[in-house]
């Protein structure tokens, strides 16, 4: 595993997390930091992932191009 593919890792963890957080607390416990938080860890996982993936793809396209130099 490269240092980068970490990336696509910790995005997957925040957004599986951060569904996690906001679908599992009760009406009764819901407190700012479900409301928030949930979210928050959501938007900011998907970004990171979409973000890797694009890095990924564009590496990859690079990379092929170099070998046929």
């Amino acid at each position: 595993m490269r240092r980068m593919d970490a990336f696509g890792w910790l995005g997957l963890a925040m957004l599986v997390l951060g569904v996690g957080l906001f679908l599992r607390a009760s009406a009764a416990h819901m407190t700012w930091l479900y409301w928030v938080g949930g979210p928050a860890l959501w938007f900011f996982g998907f970004a990171v992932l979409v973000g890797w993936m694009v890095l990924r793809w564009s590496r990859l396209g690079s990379e092929d191009k170099s070998d046929k130099k």
